[in-house]
């Protein structure tokens, strides 16, 4: 009885999304795209999606040779991914903040590990991990939200789960290279003093 009542709501929800769809794609091209994702997102929920968060959605449940247009069969399953999406996003902000107790909007190498390790949860893999690193230009300096809003929210990559072990092994490493990269900065600058003061 129950699994009957499930199916008959599936169908009228896939019925409902559906119309949504025909109403989306008025030309009947059997796809929609970016600006029409966006605007059906701000109708619905009363807030846009970042553009950004639209591309990776789509090539995600889309792949990336639909070039940003999603077919009706995948319409449901981009808008699920599309909630995903914002609900990570927003659960990555808060635990931003909590780090962030200085309020620089800028969170250390380490705690932006933690974060990734706390958002990805037991699907975190090192090789995210490094693969974020390997984008930074200065991987010493302090990170910001925007820099790791689109990491939080994607996959993490194929590779072995990582334990906790690990990240506390990776954090030690983290703070010896800060303190020597800090050490380092030091020198330079009282070479720079006393070079001026001369």
């Amino acid at each position: 009885m129950a699994s009957t009542r499930r199916a008959e709501y599936d169908k009228d929800m896939e019925d409902e999304f559906d119309a949504i769809f025909n109403l989306l794609d008025p030309n009947l091209r059997g796809y929609i795209d970016h600006d029409q994702i966006q605007e059906f997102h701000r109708a619905f929920y009363f807030a846009p999606v970042a553009w950004d968060q639209i591309d990776a959605a789509v090539n995600s449940i889309c792949g990336k040779e639909a070039k940003g247009k999603c077919p009706r069969k995948q319409f449901l399953p981009l808008l699920f991914e599309l909630e995903r999406r914002k609900a990570a996003e927003e659960n990555a902000w808060w635990d931003f903040k909590a780090l962030d107790t200085r309020d620089y909007d800028r969170i250390s190498v380490k705690e932006a590990l933690l974060l990734f390790k706390a958002t990805h949860n037991e699907t975190f893999t090192m090789a995210t991990w490094q693969k974020f690193m390997e984008s930074r230009n200065n991987s010493n300096h302090d990170v910001s939200f925007d820099e790791v809003r689109m990491w939080l929210c994607n996959q993490p990559l194929p590779g072995d789960v990582c334990d906790d072990q690990e990240v506390v092994d990776a954090c030690e490493k983290l703070e010896r290279e800060k303190r020597k990269a800090d050490y380092q900065e030091h020198k330079e600058f009282i070479v720079l003093q006393v070079k001026y003061s001369k």
